[in-house]
Parts: C-alpha cells; sequence; structure tokens
C-alpha cells in the first residue's frame, strides 16, 4: 500500500496513543463508508453510544459483494434510504490489537 495515492490514512493504536501488545492472527475485514448527504448539504453520522464516537454509515462486506452493493444495503439498514453512489474517496486501513483488524 505503500505509495498508493488512494490511501488517506493508516491508523494504528499507537497513532491514536493506545499501547497494545502485539497481536498474532489479524484477519483482513473489508468494510465501505459512504459520506450521505440529503439535498441540503446535511452530512448523516451514526452515533456509537456504547463507545462515544460518531461514525459514518456503512459496515462489512458480504460474501462476494461488491463496494458499491455493500454501500447501499449499509445505507439503507442504517439511513433508512436509498443513495446514489458516487467516486471514491480514497482508502483507510486501520490495524487494531483489541479487534484483531487489518
Amino acid at each position: 500500500m505503500a505509495g498508493d495515492p488512494s490511501l488517506l490514512a493508516q491508523i494504528t493504536d499507537e497513532s491514536l496513543g493506545i499501547r497494545s501488545e502485539k497481536c498474532k492472527g489479524y484477519g483482513l475485514r473489508r468494510a465501505a463508508r459512504a459520506v450521505l448527504s440529503d439535498s441540503r448539504g446535511r452530512i448523516a453520522l451514526m452515533n456509537v453510544s456504547r463507545w462515544k464516537y460518531h461514525k459514518l454509515p456503512g459496515g462489512g462486506l458480504e460474501e462476494g459483494e461488491t463496494i458499491a452493493g455493500a454501500l447501499k444495503r449499509e445505507i439503507l439498514e442504517e439511513a433508512g434510504c436509498g443513495a446514489k453512489i458516487g467516486a471514491s474517496i480514497g482508502t483507510i486501513v486501520e490495524v487494531r490489537a483489541r479487534f484483531k483488524l487489518v
């Protein structure tokens, strides 16, 4: 991924100021998120009350699902509406020991 122009950021426990033990058995989880706006320019955010943060609508891709297909499904599930899928903004890689994610 080094040198990939679509790579916006790589997030690690350390970059968030979290000390973590080295973890074996990381799994790859592909996910897609969307900047979902309405006709007034308002952006949809989801409140994750358990961990006290907000995130963009979206989620993991199911087996054989395209990014656009996953986004449409997740937006319908989470925001209750359809959406026109536009251009990709980029990619973020998150490597977190707590969740064993890559």
